[in-house]
Formats: structure tokens, sequence, C-alpha cells
């Protein structure tokens, strides 16, 4: 079977069967044929088998040692599609969520022009995610807090979910042993986040990075981030505005929790609401 530039559909073509009468016209050949030598001994052979016709014999020529040159102008086929992904939330009036809604109830504009919605999908899906928890000297008064904080979100999640942890004080480090990237593990989650002693200064900037970086590996196609934290930093090598454009680059949904106090001088709510905006996720300061 073949598919050529110029087809609509394969083409077959079957031997005929021993004993099958064969026009004369189909033992012609033009000179230069591919196997032809093969295929004229097949013919001379003492069990007078017949061979294909010419046509038929250019398509699949018989012998193994015979090459093709590839034809420049051959058909290719290619493909280069952009699909944006947009993880939506709604709410009503009074700020609680509102579920149930159909594809037909949205609509999606760019820069004025209406745009195609391709997939639609609600519900509570599984997520690839990962936990970015603040572990430096500021958040020690803090630590159970945090840690419940976490501890409270795996809780509620899907139970199929894939999670990781990533801690952070002076540089970020990954909670969970280095052969196991993800787990759905409660207890591993928990200690992952305890592995980490809250100590030194803050490197909130470069954690994200490597939990973005991290997200990549992860098999579900909606991916987050949570990041609990006061929103300080003093020890990153990523500036906020490099911060920024990986960010946005990703596909990644970023949530910030920040727990801090009012006396705290390291704590910088209006970083932790730009990452959450930036990315369509949400900020929450209990």
């Amino acid at each position: 079977t073949t598919n050529s530039p110029a087809s609509t559909g394969p083409t077959t073509s079957t031997p005929p069967a021993a004993g099958t009468v064969v026009p004369e016209q189909t033992r012609e050949r033009k000179v230069g044929d591919p196997g032809e030598k093969h295929a004229e001994d097949a013919f001379n052979h003492d069990d007078h088998s017949i061979p294909f016709g010419p046509d038929v014999q250019r398509r699949f020529p018989l012998s193994a040692h015979v090459s093709t040159p590839q034809d420049p102008n051959a058909y290719k086929l290619s493909s280069n599609v952009d699909l944006v992904l947009l993880d939506v939330s709604v709410k009503d009036t009074s700020g609680g969520f509102v579920s149930g809604l159909a594809k037909d109830q949205f609509k999606i504009f760019d820069n004025g022009k209406p745009v195609d919605i391709r997939y639609f999908e609600s519900g509570d899906i599984p997520v690839s995610l990962g936990l970015v928890v603040d572990s430096s000297g500021s958040m020690r008064a803090k630590r159970s807090d945090v840690v419940t904080a976490a501890l409270a979100f795996v809780t509620a999640s899907n139970p199929n979910d894939q999670l990781f942890v990533v801690g952070f004080n002076d540089r970020p480090r990954m909670g969970l042993p280095a052969d196991m990237p993800f787990t759905d593990d409660r207890g591993k989650l928990r200690d992952a986040l305890l592995r980490i002693p809250a100590e030194g200064r803050t490197a909130m900037n470069d954690a994200l990075q490597t939990g973005l970086e991290h997200l990549k590996k992860g098999k579900y196609y909606k991916k987050a981030l949570v990041l609990i934290s006061d929103g300080g930093d003093n020890a990153s090598e990523l500036h906020n505005e490099e911060l920024y454009r990986l960010i946005q680059e990703s596909q990644a949904t970023i949530y910030t929790i920040g727990i801090y106090d009012d006396d705290d001088k390291d704590k910088n709510p209006g970083v932790l609401k730009r990452i959450a905006a930036l990315t369509g996720g949400e900020v929450f300061l209990p």
C-alpha cells in the first residue's frame, strides 16, 4: 500500500495467483526498470511464476538493493499551533465561587476580536502543583502557621494531584527525595515541609523560578504553584522584573498566601498580589 502526493487515497496491488492468465504486455519491461533482472529471473524460473507488471514494479521494486532517491518536491506536512490556556474562576457578588457554567456562557476577545474556544473543561481536575514555602529566619516564629497552611491546602486538594515542595531560605531546596519528583502521599509531603529548618535569609524569587522549572516535568496540562511567604526577598539572584517575565511566559497559575505580622519589616504584600495577578491566581492575606 502506498500514498503518492497526487493520489487521494491508498493504492493497493496484489500479484496474480499461480495459474492466472496474464496479458502479454504485462511481461513487457522498459530498459532501466528497478529490479528488472530479478523480475526476469523470477519469470524464467522453473516454477513459471508470473512477475509484477512494470507500473507495479516501479512502485514496489522487487530488489532489496534498489534505492529510490528522495524527491525534493515530495509533499510535506507541518503544523504550528498556538494553544493558549486560560484558567478562569468566576465569583458572584458576595465573593462565592460559581460552578456549573458551560462553554457557551464564555466569550474570549483578543484585541477586540472574538476568538474561538477550542476546548472547555470545568470542575475539579487533577493538577501538577508545587508548594513553595518560606523557611527563612523571619518565618521562624510563624513556622507552625506555615506548615498548617500548606497541609490544609494539601488535605483539601484533589487526591490525584501531582505535588512537590520547594522550601527556601538562603537558597531554594527541593523537599522530596531526589528520586521522587512528585507525590500524592500526604505523609511524605508533611515530611518535606518540615525537612528544611527556618533560618537564614530569603531567596523567594529563586525559589519561584525553581518551582516553575520543576512544573515542566508534571504530566498534567494544568499547572500551579502555591507560594506561602511574607513576600520579602533579600537573597535571590533573580530580580523582580526577571521573575515577572518568567511568570508571564509560563502557563502556571500562582496562588500566594501571605503570612506575616503587621509590624513585620520583611513583609511585602504588594509583590504577593502582583505575582498572583500576573497568572490569574489569587492572593490570600489571612
